[in-house]
């Protein structure tokens, strides 16, 4: 597939957020591999088992979560990406993004100029509306809208077109099931604040990956590509299974995806006990668990930091650690190391801070396995999965 003609906005050379959009995709997913390998060639040795690259089938129209930027006018509202320069390019269909999302944000366009929702204007900082977020299901017909406002202006408004923004696709057979509004006061390149309003009765969008019920609240975290999500989900499930795993420790848990798939699909395993700072995360984690009748499964709120400094902790022989991009840090690398865990299973969005904390992990823990995930399509990113023993 040559993909760049499939965007007219990257042959015409106003975005250029898919850095790989001019590669075939056979071509982007060898790329993603040899830099993997390069990466963590230091730490691969004769034992180690490469595992063949994770692609997206099909790559195109395959993520169903987008973080759309608004401005322009109540008459011509832009929605797109923003630039450094603060300026947004206008996105009227992103081909990487689900067809249907594209086609809900055109309905969106439309319900700006009708109900005079003023988009924000960064240089003169007036205006009300930043961003529209849309988080579409993988498994069920529901679809998350989050409007993130500069202020609580027009909540009143966004809730009395709650009906009308219900049935935006339920001539697709689809329902939004959860609406909130975000307030982000600040004139900063922040996409969301602290403040959640819910308009909605249902706080939690509903998906089932690998079998197992998933909830998503508006703030928590979710991979914008569930159908690799869902084969990195079981991917560590199988790992666990086949280090016959007992008792697991989830650090950075978020909703609870890798805990909760690992107990779904290992009998063998007794015990998952998760750790997430998030409160509605946690809260979905553990509802989530309910879900699945999984009564062997507790998260908790705690900073993973803090928890780190607790002076009592049960022993796990398998960690689960999922960080954000700024990876573990030498002081999470030191608890892991401390906690000397049989195995540690470490997923990764970024290969810099990965190769840092194996530098770390590695006067300890050998690296048995390594996997790659195409969860981003198109671009430089993508999410690497490793196998650690001690």
């Amino acid at each position: 597939m040559t993909a760049l003609k499939d965007c007219q906005h990257f042959s015409s050379g106003e975005c250029r957020s898919c850095g790989l959009l001019n590669l075939s995709y056979a071509k982007q997913l060898k790329v993603k591999q040899e830099q993997t390998l390069q990466a963590l060639a230091p730490f691969i040795n004769n034992d180690t088992e490469i595992e063949s690259i994770c692609g997206a089938e099909p790559a195109m129209a395959s993520r169903l979560k987008t973080k759309l930027a608004v401005s322009g006018t109540v008459e011509n509202p832009i929605l797109g990406y923003p630039q450094s320069s603060g300026e947004v390019i206008d996105i009227k269909h992103c081909p990487i993004v689900d067809i249907e999302l594209n086609r809900l944000a055109t309905q969106l366009r439309e319900l700006i100029t009708a109900e005079k929702l003023e988009p924000y204007q960064i240089h003169s900082r007036s205006g009300e509306l930043k961003y529209i977020i849309l988080k579409k299901s993988y498994f069920y017909p529901q679809v998350m809208l989050r409007f993130v406002l500069r202020s609580k202006e027009l909540v009143r408004r966004i809730r009395d077109i709650l009906p009308e923004l219900r049935n935006l696709m339920r001539d697709r057979g689809r329902e939004i099931q959860t609406i909130s509004v975000n307030i982000q006061p600040l004139p900063a390149a922040i996409v969301e604040g602290s403040e959640e309003i819910m308009l909605t009765e249902e706080v939690y969008l509903e998906d089932r990956l690998a079998q197992t019920e998933l909830l998503f609240s508006p703030q928590s975290f979710s991979q914008v590509t569930p159908q690799i999500a869902e084969k990195l989900y079981l991917k560590a499930s199988q790992k666990l299974r086949a280090v016959n795993s007992s008792s697991v420790l989830d650090l950075f848990c978020g909703v609870g995806a890798f805990g909760l798939v690992a107990l779904r699909h290992n009998p063998q395993l007794k015990q998952v006990t998760a750790v997430e700072s998030t409160a509605t995360a946690v809260m979905a984690a553990n509802l989530a668990a309910n879900k699945n009748a999984l009564t062997n499964y507790r998260a908790e709120q705690i900073v993973v930091e803090d928890f780190a400094e607790l002076k009592s902790h049960r022993h796990h022989d398998t960690l689960i650690v999922n960080p954000p991009r700024k990876g573990l840090g030498e002081k999470i690398a030191q608890f892991v190391i401390g906690q000397k865990p049989k195995h540690l299973l470490y997923s990764s969005c970024s290969l810099s801070t990965l190769a840092k904390d194996l530098a770390c992990l590695s006067p300890e823990y050998k690296l048995n396995s390594v996997a790659v995930f195409d969860m981003f399509p198109m671009t430089e990113h993508f999410e690497v999965l490793v196998q650690l023993e001690h």
